[in-house]
């Protein structure tokens, strides 16, 4: 809930969204699962930095909280179902440190991929495992680097379940718009002796129930209040996720649009905002977790990318949703090529020195011009 909150605006409001800026949607659920996994690899501050803005007291803390996130929301009854997946595909170029792929395996039932990056069909099969476990629903171009790459981080979250009452037919009717005008639009809708209507300062709040105990909550701001405001407030997102406002039984009549929505982000800026840095700072990340730096010649890793594309629908049946985050981590200097020689020419002004057997310096110098001779 706590994640859930910090990261509205910092992902619906302040995140450009590459789908259009009109319906913005995203899978606070995919993203926290991601980042989890990415927090495994981390280190030091940087692991602190991600369990903080997680809302986890520490790694153990964040392994529950998956567990049971994972536990308690999956099911498949094929006509409706929650399902969540997780993967890790790594260049097997690198040695990575196995007790952090067995932890990832084992708390976040993360099937690990070892490829060869270089290989051209790597990226198709990454696409295609994100489409089949996001039902068909996406197949995003994946961007391999052969050489600096090191693993990508995969949550998908796919849902589909029907209205526990059924709506009738859906029929026209005017949508306001931001900037006053109107569209027409088709409106599911009914009238109800008895609802559950909240009402709270600025806005009111009622949800549909669907089946196997899910329901989809509907916020309504005030007239002349915006819906950003409502968002961007974090005492208000934080007492709509966590439903500390007082429900009444009222004679309602409730009507919403059909509606089909997509969107994708770069949330990389999204995860600055809720208190992640170092793990993209070259110079501070600390992915020692995942990668032992020295034993693989490079210089550090760092996360080069966190994509998330989500996508909602609802009709007079039910809701379907999807959603995937993919996080790259990858080294911030490539490991030396050993099929490449090393050209050494000793053309310039050198130093040399003489030593024994324990390395102990007997003479040193510096050539500057070979030539010279000792006069």
């Amino acid at each position: 809930m706590k994640f859930a909150a910090n990261s509205a605006a910092a992902v619906l409001l302040d995140t450009e969204d590459t789908n259009g800026p009109e319906n913005t949607v995203y899978s606070p659920l995919s993203y926290y699962m991601a980042l989890s996994m990415a927090a495994e690899c981390a280190s030091g501050t940087t692991q602190n930095e991600f369990t903080e803005a997680l809302g986890a007291e520490d790694m153990d803390d964040l392994r529950k909280e998956n567990a049971s996130l994972f536990n308690s929301l999956y099911f498949d009854d094929y006509t409706a179902f929650c399902k969540i997946a997780n993967s890790i595909w790594f260049n097997n170029k690198w040695k990575l440190e196995q007790d952090t792929l067995d932890t990832l395996a084992d708390k976040y039932y993360a099937v690990a991929f070892g490829r060869d990056f270089s290989d051209p069909a790597v990226p198709d099969e990454i696409s295609m495992w994100i489409n089949k476990n996001t039902s068909g629903k996406f197949t995003p171009k994946i961007k391999v680097d052969p050489k600096l790459d090191i693993m990508k981080i995969i949550n998908t979250v796919t849902f589909k379940e029907t209205w526990s009452s059924k709506f009738g037919k859906a029929s026209p009717d005017e949508f306001t718009l931001k900037d006053g005008s109107k569209i027409t639009c088709d409106f599911m809708g009914y009238e109800a002796d008895y609802k559950q209507v909240a009402f709270a300062d600025k806005y009111m709040k009622c949800y549909e129930q669907m089946d196997d105990g899910f329901r989809m909550n509907f916020i309504l701001p005030d007239e002349g209040v915006s819906i950003d405001d409502l968002i961007a407030d974090s005492e208000t997102i934080n007492e709509i996720y966590g439903d500390e406002i007082k429900y009444e039984t009222r004679k309602t009549v409730f009507s919403v649009p059909k509606f089909d929505v997509a969107s994708k982000f770069d949330l990389i800026e999204a995860a600055k905002t809720i208190g992640i840095n170092s793990a993209f700072d070259k110079d501070n990340a600390d992915f020692s977790g995942v990668i032992d730096y020295e034993n693989n010649g490079i210089g550090g890793a760092v996360i080069d990318e966190i994509t998330h594309e989500a996508k909602v629908t609802i009709d007079e049946e039910g809701c379907e949703a999807a959603a995937y985050t993919l996080i790259s981590i990858a080294a911030t200097s490539a490991a030396p090529d050993p099929s490449e020689p090393v050209y050494f020419e000793l053309d310039r002004p050198f130093f040399y020195y003489i030593s024994d057997q324990n390395g102990t310096p007997l003479f040193a110098g510096i050539i500057n011009d070979p030539l010279e001779r000792n006069k």
